[in-house]
C-alpha cells in the first residue's frame, strides 16, 4: 500500500486503531520511515512505512496483522480534538 506522505498513514493507522479500539504508538519517526507499534506488551502487530526513493512516495515494507491483546476501554488515542471532528456536524445542526 502506498501513500502520498507519512501524515496520511498515520491518520489512517490513528482511525484504523480507533475503530478496533487498540493503542498504536508510533516508535519511529523520522525523514525516511514510520514504525507504528501496539502498545500492549505481548502484541506483536507491528506497520513499518518507509520512502520510496524511486516513486517519491511512502510504501508500507512490514505489516504484522495479528492482535493478541484485548480491546482497550482506556485508549489515550480518542482526545477531545479527535471527539469534536467526528461529531462537529451533529453539535451545529443540534446547538441546544
Amino acid at each position: 500500500m502506498k501513500f502520498n506522505c507519512k501524515n496520511q498513514f498515520k491518520k489512517a493507522i490513528t482511525k484504523y486503531a480507533l475503530a478496533e479500539k487498540k493503542v498504536i504508538n508510533f516508535i519511529k519517526d523520522d525523514q525516511k520511515r514510520v514504525r507504528g507499534k501496539c502498545d500492549w506488551d505481548t502484541c506483536q502487530w507491528v506497520c513499518l512505512l518507509s520512502k520510496n526513493s524511486r516513486s517519491d512516495s511512502w510504501q508500507i515494507v512490514t505489516y504484522e496483522s495479528l492482535h493478541a491483546c484485548p480491546p482497550r476501554r482506556d485508549n489515550k488515542m480518542v482526545t477531545a480534538t479527535r471527539i469534536a471532528q467526528k461529531y462537529w456536524k451533529f453539535i451545529a445542526a443540534n446547538p441546544s
